[in-house]
């Protein structure tokens, strides 16, 4: 079952996504970026709230398999694109066949971050699944519930500890912020179970939609003080609240239509624009040069991708009927 204002969420969600890879000009990538972060945990909260009701390992299985083949494809894509436009093929079929990379990559689902970093996400979503069929298997789903608020601890403190920078206190060694934050096991897991766990509450929380929206409608400001006396990180402590209140919000009107043609786009193209967006983002800096166009860039670039979205789905249909009603979907 799938619920309209989630598909509506989600193309704000995949909005966010494009201005953070977005390279804005001056002060406004330090105005709008922490807010931004709470894109893609709610994805993956979206996630584990539409498997609820249908957490099985056939279920779980299909979805595996199906983003198995989307991340094949899109490592194809950009390993076309980054052969075309590198100086030194060298070099990029090194970092392909690399040992010491693959094993760093797999460990922390960034193997393909020198093709496109964000491409992480399908990496850590296909661990995920493979965790939860494990745990199905297993009968320990309990445990990942149980789990969340340490994970999500770790992740904050961690990101917290780069961004003061008081890790000299163990000689400098931490990794960096993005390899726990981009991280099926710090990220994708908690959020996911979440979502599930949203979804399975039967109690109802005695705050009325409005005073929600209204926290929604703040959170920007407070999450701006975070980053204002920590300094940048992959994530906050409100983005964890931002999602809280997107996912109550969404459960509470989950059976009403807002906009069907946003809808639409969040339900059929939000995959699609995620994984291609980062192969526009070259033309849109190459074109839109001046500071004034240059500040609307994202929402050129939007719509780019969805064009090239609608294109692909188009041509999958025409090319490949079994993938007919078989839209890309997160």
């Amino acid at each position: 079952m799938r619920f309209s204002i989630f598909d509506f969420i989600k193309f704000f969600l995949v909005f966010f996504v494009i201005i953070i890879h977005f390279n804005f000009p001056g002060k406004t990538r330090e105005f709008i970026m922490p807010t931004m972060r709470c894109a893609v945990p709610t994805f993956f909260c979206i996630s584990g709230y539409l498997f609820y009701n249908r957490l099985s390992v056939a279920n779980v299985v299909k979805t595996l398999k199906r983003i198995t083949v989307i991340l094949l494809y899109s490592v194809f894509l950009y390993t076309c694109i980054k052969a075309l436009t590198s100086t030194n093929i060298t070099d990029l079929y090194n970092s392909l066949i690399n040992k010491k990379d693959l094993l760093r990559g797999a460990v922390t689902n960034s193997n393909f971050d020198f093709l496109a970093p964000q491409l992480w996400y399908l990496q850590a979503y296909i661990y995920l699944l493979t965790l939860i069929i494990i745990s199905i298997k297993s009968r320990s789903l309990s445990l990942l519930k149980r789990s969340v608020p340490i994970l999500l601890l770790f992740c904050i403190v961690y990101n917290y500890t780069k961004a003061i920078n008081i890790d000299f206190l163990i000689n400098n060694n931490l990794p960096s912020g993005i390899l726990v934050t981009r991280n099926f096991l710090f990220t994708s897991l908690p959020f996911f179970m979440i979502g599930y766990l949203i979804a399975e509450s039967k109690r109802s929380i005695l705050i009325s939609n409005k005073l929600l929206i209204i926290s929604l409608f703040i959170s920007p400001i407070i999450v701006f003080l975070e980053y204002y006396l920590i300094g940048e990180c992959e994530l906050y402590f409100t983005n964890i609240l931002q999602v809280i209140l997107i996912m109550i919000i969404g459960n509470r009107e989950k059976n009403r239509s807002i906009n069907p043609y946003l809808e639409k786009i969040g339900r059929d193209h939000s995959l699609n624009i995620y994984i291609i967006h980062f192969a526009l983002i070259p033309l849109i800096e190459y074109f839109f040069i001046y500071k004034v166009i240059y500040n609307i860039a994202p929402v050129i670039l939007l719509l780019l991708s969805i064009i090239v979205s609608i294109i692909i789905e188009k041509a999958k249909s025409l090319l490949f009927p079994l993938f007919e009603n078989k839209s890309t979907r997160i």
